[in-house]
């Protein structure tokens, strides 16, 4: 399974994972209602998974790949 499926797939589960784990961070996770909480995650994991399935140009691959590269250094 791809990422970018397995992320729209189980989006509720992420979110409510993520809402378990904001809440052990105080002291905004300590005080924040599950709105606030899950504020744009849901959002940004859409858009990262749009991402994912968005075919990139062989330049951008090389850029990618680059900073990969020097992330692994």
């Amino acid at each position: 399974m791809r990422l970018s499926k397995f992320i729209q797939d189980h989006m509720e589960e992420i979110l409510s994972d993520w809402e378990s784990v904001a809440q052990t961070y105080p002291p905004a996770g300590k005080t924040l209602n599950q709105a606030a909480l899950r504020d744009d995650a849901e959002n940004l994991l859409r858009a990262i998974a749009l991402d994912m399935e968005t075919a990139q140009s062989p330049t951008q691959q090389a850029v990618a790949g680059d900073a990969a590269t020097q992330l692994s250094c």
